[in-house]
C-alpha cells in the first residue's frame, strides 16, 4: 500500500520542527517549497528531499500539503494554490495557526480539498524543540480531522477538539500566557538577580533551576502544591520589602510582581489556600 506523500510549505521554526519528526515517523516527504528559497534548500538538504521553487508543483505530488506559514499568508496562499490548476479532490491540507480555524482555507475546500487545523500547543524554538508529549489542537472537514490526529499522535501528540463554539481567541490567549508571558516573567526575575550581584551565565541557571521546581510542582498538585514564599507565609514585611526593591530597580518588574501578587493572592483566597484577613493584609502591602 502506498503511504499517503507528504509536501510543506514554509520552511520556518514550525517546518524545521515537524519534518524531521514526520520523517522519523516514516511519512514519505513529497518535498519542501518556500518563499525564501535559501532557507527551504538548506532544510530539504538536511532531510534529503526535493526543494521546489513552485508551490504548485509542491501541491501537485502531495496527497497531504501542511501550510507553514505566517497567518497572514494563509488566505493568500489558498487563494493561489486554488487558482493553480491542481486536481485538489482527494487532498488534504493542514495549517498550523493557533488563533484560526478552517477559514483562510475556503478557497482550497471549494476547489475540492478536504481542509484542517493542526496547532502543536508547544512552544518551537531555534532548537530542540519538545513536540513529543505536548497536545495539539485539530479542527476541519472530517477526512482532515482524521488525517490530523493521524499525524498528531505518530509524533507522540495528544490531539484534541475545542468543545463547540470554539473560543479560539481565548485558546490562543492561554497558550500565550503560558510561553511568551511565561519567559517575560522569567528574564525580568533573570535580570533582577543579576542586578543583585550574579553574573547573567549564574543568575540564567538559577532562575531556570527556581522555575523548573515551581513548574513541576504545579504540574503535579496545581496550585495548592506550588504556592509558596511570603504570600503564602502570610509574611507582609517581606512582601513590602520586595515591592520596594523592585520599585527601586525596575519599575515594569515592579508592576508586573504587584499584578501578578494581587492575582495569586485572589486565586489563593478562592480555592481556600489562606483566610480573608491574611490576604488583605498582603494586599495593602503590595500597594498600587
Amino acid at each position: 500500500m502506498r503511504r499517503p506523500a507528504l509536501g510543506c510549505i514554509g520552511a520556518g521554526r514550525l517546518a524545521r520542527a515537524l519534518l524531521p519528526a514526520l520523517v522519523e515517523a516514516g511519512y514519505a516527504v513529497a518535498g519542501i517549497s518556500a518563499r525564501g528559497a535559501a532557507r527551504g534548500r538548506r532544510l530539504a538538504r538536511r532531510l534529503q528531499v526535493p526543494c521546489f521553487g513552485s508551490a504548485a508543483e509542491l501541491a501537485r505530488r502531495s496527497d497531504i500539503l501542511l501550510l507553514a506559514v505566517p497567518d497572514r499568508a494563509l488566505l493568500p496562499l489558498a487563494r493561489e494554490l486554488a487558482a493553480a490548476g491542481v486536481s485538489w479532490g482527494g487532498r488534504v491540507v493542514l495549517h498550523h495557526a493557533g488563533a484560526l480555524g478552517c477559514a483562510p482555507l475556503r478557497p482550497l475546500r471549494r476547489a475540492g480539498a478536504a481542509v484542517g487545523v493542526l496547532h502543536p500547543l508547544q512552544t518551537l524554538g531555534v532548537r530542540d524543540a519538545p513536540l513529543r508529549g505536548s497536545w495539539a489542537r485539530v479542527e476541519g472537514d472530517a477526512r482532515a480531522v482524521r488525517v490530523a490526529r493521524q499525524i498528531a499522535r505518530q509524533l507522540g501528540l495528544r490531539p484534541f477538539l475545542l468543545p463547540p463554539p470554539a473560543r479560539r481567541g481565548l485558546y490562543h490567549a492561554a497558550a500565550s500566557l503560558a510561553s511568551n508571558d511565561l519567559v517575560a516573567l522569567l528574564t525580568l526575575a533573570e535580570a533582577a538577580l543579576t542586578r543583585a550581584g550574579l553574573t547573567a551565565a549564574a543568575a540564567h541557571r538559577a532562575i531556570a533551576s527556581l522555575a523548573q521546581g515551581s513548574l513541576a510542582q504545579w504540574a503535579r498538585y496545581g496550585l495548592p502544591g506550588a504556592f509558596t514564599g511570603p504570600l503564602a507565609r502570610g509574611d507582609s514585611a517581606t512582601v513590602a520589602a520586595q515591592r520596594a526593591a523592585l520599585a527601586r530597580s525596575d519599575r515594569v518588574a515592579s508592576a508586573v510582581h504587584r499584578t501578578l501578587s494581587r492575582a495569586l493572592l485572589a486565586l489563593a483566597r478562592r480555592q481556600g489556600l489562606m483566610g480573608r484577613r491574611q490576604a488583605e493584609a498582603a494586599r495593602k502591602r503590595l500597594g498600587g
